[in-house]
């Protein structure tokens, strides 16, 4: 049995930046995202290798990423007539994850995340892709000040199955996707981990 994940960001960051393009073709999120692989991973790891937590680090996985990325994009898909006010972070089904190839049939975890920046319209590059990304792992990794590892559960009314699944020792392997709405100003964000972590009455290490 797993806990459900459930996260919404809605962050407004303020900077400039100098590149910008109108066409956000999907070889250039992929792209995008190809050049973050290191500093995604370097963002995990650090939660992980906290010296109460000690995890080992993940490794990059082409499956569970080709799963985040069809993912993200439905989630754009779904939450495209939508108000930002009324975004929906919805989980696929556990059963889609049971059937990833490399994985089946074997459970596999998500995050999902959301970034809103009205900076951004109609611009894509390395930085807001960046910021985008690394804000969203920085939020779910702070969710360890509401872990209460001794009782092995979240504080009353605090969200922090994100933290728990990003440091779950048992979990070796990670996949990150992204989908940018038309104008630029959105980014769904899904991360996918395997093996599963957040397993009810086991701790994460």
């Amino acid at each position: 049995m797993y806990r459900n994940q459930f996260f919404i960001s809605l962050m407004y960051f303020w900077g400039l930046f100098s590149i910008q393009t109108t066409v956000f073709a999907d070889t250039t999120v992929s792209e995008l995202t190809k050049q973050l692989v290191p500093a995604i991973l370097d963002d995990h790891n650090r939660c992980r290798n906290d010296n109460e937590v000690g995890s080992p680090n993940l490794q990059w996985d082409n499956n569970l990423a080709d799963f985040a990325k069809n993912y993200a994009e439905e989630l754009r898909q779904l939450n495209h007539h939508n108000a930002i006010e009324d975004t929906k972070l919805v989980h696929s089904s556990s059963n889609s994850r049971r059937a990833l190839p490399g994985w089946k049939p074997k459970p596999v975890g998500e995050n999902l995340g959301y970034q809103m920046n009205s900076r951004w319209r109609n611009t894509i590059n390395h930085a807001n892709f960046s910021q985008a990304i690394r804000q969203t792992i920085n939020a779910w990794c702070d969710e360890v000040k509401y872990y209460d590892y001794a009782k092995n559960s979240c504080q009353s009314g605090q969200m922090c199955g994100h933290y728990t699944q990003i440091v779950w020792r048992a979990t070796t392997r990670i996949g990150c996707g992204v989908a940018i709405t038309d104008d630029g100003m959105e980014y769904f964000i899904s991360c996918n981990y395997g093996p599963a972590g957040n397993i009810i009455g086991r701790k994460p290490y």
